[in-house]
This record gives C-alpha cells, structure tokens and sequence, in this order.
C-alpha cells in the first residue's frame, strides 16, 4: 500500500502535505523557541568559509587522485576514500565556523551554532516526526522531477552511481566507515554549515522564508547534481523551517541522517523509475 502511494508523485505529495500538516501542529507542542539570528558573522565570512571548504575539497581530491592512480586520472576514487576526503575538507570548514562563532568573547561556539542547552530531546523528536512526512514529500518530487526530466530532455534521469557504489561495498569494514559518514558526520556536519552558519545570515538579510529559501537553494546547487535538484530543495526547506521554528539544530540533523541512512539502507525509496 505505502509503496503504490510513493509510486505515484501526486498521490506521495498529497500524502506530504497531509503529514507536514500534522508536523506543524506537533511542532507548536514541542518547541517553543525560535532561532536567533543575531549572530557575529556575516556575508565575508560566509565567503571565506566557501573558498576554505571548495578548495579544501579540491585539493584534498586532486592530492588523493594523484597518489593512488598517478597513470589514471580519470579513474574513480574507492567510495571509502572519497568519503575520507569529505570528512577531511568538511572538518577544515567546521573549525573555520567554530572560529566565527567564538567572536565577541563567546566561551563557546556551540549555543550560536545551535547548540542551546534544554530542549534537545524534544528537537530530536520534531527531526525523526519530520522524516515521517520528508518520505513521501522526496520520493514524490523525485517522480515529478523524473517527468520534468523526461519531457525536457526526452530521457530518464541518470543513475545515481555513487549510491549504487555505496550499497554493493563487499568490505564490511569500509561500508561502515561509509554509513557512519552519511548518518552521522555528514549530518552533522552540514547542518552547522548551511542551517547553523549560512542561514541565519539569510534571514537577517532578507527574513525567515526567504532566508531559508536561498539557504535551501545554495544548499543543492553547490552540494548536488542537477539530477537531485527539486527533491533536495523540498527536502532542505524543510530542514530549514525545523531549524527556523525550533531554533536547535538538532530537528534538521535527526532529520539528515534518517533520510541519509534510509536512501542506503532501502533501494525503494528515493528512487524514479527513470533512474
């Protein structure tokens, strides 16, 4: 039953609105607080903290490339070690936020990041609530967005091959390594970046649904392929409104890293028959 309503895009965004309708009903019980954008860093160092994580990427990468395949570059990196590269240029960006987040004598970065003490429980709560209603609101602007795809380009969507990798790994230990990156350092780390960093500066510029909009926006045009495009941007406005209303990043990271771990761990989900 639940398979031939998220086989249906129309019948899966239905169900989507039904359930986040539900979730902002939750949310008003859970979480009473709002999320602060008075915060000591701006529009430079957001800049900085871009230039800090792509090149740190980039050359994380090239550097990897180079020594493992110096007669193929073309050549893929194993999963494994891409994930590694991830996990090393996201954590040279982490403590370049950590280091904004410290101005003005703060004792720590945690609380501006969004990190309050209280409430925690409730937050993670609200992020595993919303992945109830992010299921059908992904998987059916994933079928819309195949039907796009196909009338626009008269083809299905691509494979997506890395996820196809990371779920045929036969070394036990390198597939843990690569779970525990997608559902709890990418998590993590993402959300301070784009909902703890980056979006509290779009808010104070431009206010709560358009800050979040823009946020949602840099967040799948400089992270994903344009395969992913539409499904990703549902999926991180809505990251953005539980960070926005709850004002604890832990809501959007619960949510992260259950949509994370369940795109691995079900092929069914999040997948269009044109891919």
């Amino acid at each position: 039953m639940l398979h031939a309503l998220l086989s249906s895009p129309l019948a899966a965004l239905l169900l989507a609105a039904v359930l986040l309708a539900g979730l902002r009903v939750a949310a008003d019980r859970l979480t009473p607080w709002r999320a602060c954008s008075d915060v000591p860093w701006g529009l430079r160092d957001l800049l900085i903290g871009a230039c800090l994580f792509f090149g740190a990427l980039i050359g994380l990468q090239s550097f990897a490339l180079a020594l493992q395949h110096p007669d193929l570059p073309e050549r893929r990196l194993p999963v494994a070690t891409a994930s590694a590269i991830q996990v090393g240029a996201q954590s040279i960006a982490l403590i370049f936020i950590c280091a904004c987040a410290r101005r003005g004598g703060a004792r720590s970065a945690l609380p501006r990041l969004g990190f309050a003490r209280g409430g925690d429980g409730r937050a993670l709560a609200l992020g595993l609530l919303a992945f109830v209603a992010a299921v059908p609101l992904v998987q059916g602007l994933f079928g819309l967005w195949s039907e796009v795809w196909l009338a626009l380009r008269g083809e299905g969507l691509p494979r997506q091959e890395t996820l196809e990798r990371v779920r045929s790994l036969d070394d036990p230990l390198a597939s843990l390594f690569v779970h525990a990156v997608a559902g709890v350092f990418a998590p993590v780390a993402e959300e301070i970046a784009w909902r703890g960093f980056v979006q509290p500066v779009c808010v104070r510029a431009l206010g709560s649904l358009r800050g979040i909009a823009l946020t949602a926006l840099l967040f799948v045009v400089m992270g994903h392929g344009q395969e992913v495009y539409l499904p990703l941007f549902g999926f991180a406005l809505l990251l953005g409104w539980l960070y926005d209303r709850s004002g604890r990043l832990a809501a959007p990271i619960a949510l992260h890293a259950a949509l994370n771990l369940s795109t691995l761990f079900l092929p069914v989900l999040f997948e269009s028959s044109g891919s």
